[in-house]
């Protein structure tokens, strides 16, 4: 397992980015983190600001009064703003996260954010904010944050997350220095979830292979073992739909399209799910078994795949695709599913 002397599982790079700059005394007045959900955004995001306020001689020391502060979420200089405005939700999944609040950061939450960072530190070196979902934000939020990036108060240090920075007002993210963070390795999330998290070796592995390199959601779906029994309950559906009639094909659509409509982050998930069951059809197909996803569904997707042409799977693969990109260009959900979930492929007998 690589658990630096930050305390972050991997990201050396970044970790060691961070580093250079306290020790060198370049501290940027403003960073961007980006990367796929559950990722260790937030997670490194108050790592840096714990060494940025740590009074122990080899920061961050995880002991002293300011590290414990910024840990517990009681540290009167180290805010963490994200829609719905509850730093309460700091520790809790992605997902779970954003689809339970208003996915909107407001106007109202960046000015007290300008309001406060014009005082001086309460206790620390460092004011440090967290802006949690920075790609939340509505454009009043936007444009009144922009006004803070581009003339920040001393002793000032903003952390934006973000999934992807080309999500941002370019205007924004070209103000920030930029840290992108991607997957772990598998080994890598396996090796972590035995070693600090006490799993038994073969449920890390099942874990690590379904996170995709995504220590948040290994981690969190650890601690919720129900996550497991509806992922692979939503994958049969998944492998079901091939030889499902047209009947049954449009009573999935309404369902889902009933669910975009009040949580889209679950079906953006949802999704997900369906470009991982056919990519690991594919690795089956062209003989690459040990790379797929789905581990703990291996016999199925072996029986499934033999009654798929390749091109078939890729067929279907871009339909996915255009099915995600239409639903984030506000298509109509139900239209854009419907033509996904009519061009499932038949499986052959």
């Amino acid at each position: 397992m690589s658990d630096n002397d930050w305390g972050i599982i991997g990201h050396e790079r970044a970790v060691s980015l961070l580093k250079r700059s306290i020790e060198g005394g370049r501290v940027g007045h403003s960073y961007l983190f980006s990367g796929p959900p559950q990722i260790g955004k937030t997670t490194l995001a108050l790592a840096f600001a714990k060494a940025l306020n740590c009074t122990g001689n080899h920061p961050p020391c995880g002991e002293c009064r300011d590290c414990a502060a910024i840990e517990k979420r009681t540290h009167p200089d180290v805010r963490l703003i994200q829609a719905g405005g509850s730093e309460a939700d700091a520790g809790a999944g992605e997902q779970s996260a954003r689809s339970s609040k208003s996915r909107v950061i407001k106007i109202g939450q960046i000015r007290e954010l300008q309001h406060e960072v014009a005082l001086l530190p309460y206790e620390g070196r460092w004011k440090v904010y967290i802006v949690r979902y920075a790609d939340d934000m509505n454009i009043e939020a936007a444009n009144s944050l922009l006004k803070t990036l581009e003339e920040p108060p001393s002793a000032v240090v903003l952390l934006l997350t973000a999934l992807d920075a080309k999500i941002l007002p370019s205007t924004i993210a070209s103000r920030c220095q930029q840290v992108s963070l991607g997957p772990l390795a598998i080994d890598q999330v396996q090796a972590a979830l035995e070693q600090r998290w006490k799993l038994e070796p073969a449920e890390a592995k099942l874990l690590a292979h379904l996170s995709g390199g995504r220590i948040g959601w290994a981690i969190d779906t650890a601690g919720d073992r129900s996550a497991l029994a509806e992922r692979e309950t939503e994958l049969s559906r998944i492998a079901d739909l091939s030889e499902a009639s047209r009947a049954q094909r449009f009573k999935y659509v309404d369902e889902v399209a009933t669910r975009f409509g009040r949580q889209p982050d679950e079906v953006y998930a949802t999704l997900d799910l369906w470009l991982g069951w056919w990519r690991d059809l594919l690795l089956m197909k062209n003989e690459c078994s040990g790379l797929v996803t789905n581990i703990n569904m291996f016999s199925r997707l072996s029986q499934q795949a033999m009654r798929y042409t390749v091109e078939q799977i890729h067929d279907f693969l871009k339909a996915i695709e255009a099915a995600r990109k239409q639903l984030d260009q506000n298509v109509n959900a139900k239209l854009a599913l419907e033509a996904m979930v009519l061009n499932v492929p038949q499986a052959r007998n």
